[in-house]
Formats: structure tokens, C-alpha cells, sequence
């Protein structure tokens, strides 16, 4: 990850920062997606996924 506070001009750094911002929440739901159609259970719906070979 790019550490927003040490790279670019003001303007970017506001841009980074909200790109970021929307990544980690994009990946979120998509754990929480994976762990309620897993039951509950997220380390179990990423084992299945490892072991299906997507």
C-alpha cells in the first residue's frame, strides 16, 4: 500500500487516501459476503476456496 502521507501533492494525497479508503471497505464486504454464505465461519469459506483451485 501507498502511504498517503508522505507521497504526492495535497490534492493526491486526499484522492489516496478516499481510493484506499474504498478499497479496504470493497474488501470487507467481501469477506463478510464469503463468511455469511460460509455460515459464519470466513476461515472456512477461504480453505474451501483455496482447496477448490479458483
Amino acid at each position: 500500500m501507498i502511504n498517503p502521507s508522505e507521497v504526492g501533492k495535497s490534492g493526491e494525497m486526499v484522492r489516496l487516501r478516499t481510493l484506499e479508503s474504498i478499497w479496504i471497505q470493497g474488501k470487507l464486504r467481501m469477506w463478510g459476503r464469503w463468511s455469511y454464505i460460509g455460515g459464519g465461519s470466513g476461515g472456512n469459506m477461504f480453505n474451501q476456496l483455496l482447496s477448490s483451485g479458483r
